[in-house]
C-alpha cells in the first residue's frame, strides 16, 4: 500500500481551488492500493487467489457509494444476491 505521506501528495494533487477533495473522493482514489494489498493478503492466506468485492459507505443516504472488485461486475452480484436471498 501507498505510503500516508505519498496518498497525501496525491489528494493534495487533487484538491480544487486550494480546497481537499471531500472524503468520499479521497476514499474512491484510496480504493485501488486498498484493493491491491486485500487480494494479495488473501491469496497469502488461502494460497490461491480470493474473488473479492469492498463496499464502502456511510450513513449518509445521499453519500455515494464506492465499491472496488478484483471480480467482474456480474459475478460480483451475484454474489450479492445470494448473500441478500
Amino acid at each position: 500500500m501507498r505510503e500516508r505521506k505519498e496518498i497525501q501528495k496525491v489528494l493534495l494533487e487533487c484538491s480544487r481551488g486550494g480546497e481537499m477533495i471531500s472524503p468520499d473522493t479521497a476514499i474512491s482514489i484510496a480504493l485501488q492500493d486498498v484493493a491491491r494489498e486485500l487480494s494479495e493478503k488473501l491469496e497469502e492466506i488461502a494460497g490461491e487467489r480470493t474473488a473479492f468485492s469492498l463496499v464502502v459507505f456511510n450513513s449518509d443516504p445521499k453519500a455515494p457509494v464506492n465499491y472496488i472488485s478484483n471480480c467482474k461486475r456480474s459475478e460480483v452480484a451475484t454474489a450479492f444476491e445470494e448473500l441478500l436471498a
